[in-house]
């Protein structure tokens, strides 16, 4: 990745490379979290947790995985463009980073 006092411009293979990873970490992050909310959720509909486990369980889930879409909740009736636009137009934290991440 460039530096970006030396440079506003990626060469392909950096942006091939964050593209990679950025395509392994939302494979690996939702893969992660379809288990770990469906092995809770199981075990509360077969009775194995008491109310009490299942919330705790839940704001566990929640704290290790926040929203699947911060500030935005998608419907199955919502278009891409309309989830899209409201993800362009939610509230933009001061520390979001503008540029590709390469190369952990």
């Amino acid at each position: 990745m460039p530096n970006k006092e030396e440079s506003d411009h990626y060469t392909k293979a950096d942006l091939a490379l964050w593209l990679r990873q950025e395509v392994l970490d939302i494979t690996k992050a939702a893969q992660l979290r379809i288990q770990d909310a469906t092995d809770y959720v199981t075990a509360y509909a077969l009775g194995q947790l008491t109310p009490e486990q299942a919330a705790e369980r839940h704001r566990q889930y929640v704290r290790r995985w926040t929203d699947a879409i911060p500030g935005v909740y998608a419907s199955e009736t919502m278009t891409d463009q309309e989830l899209i636009r409201r993800i362009d137009n939610r509230p933009q934290p001061d520390t979001v980073e503008k540029a590709p991440r390469v190369g952990r």
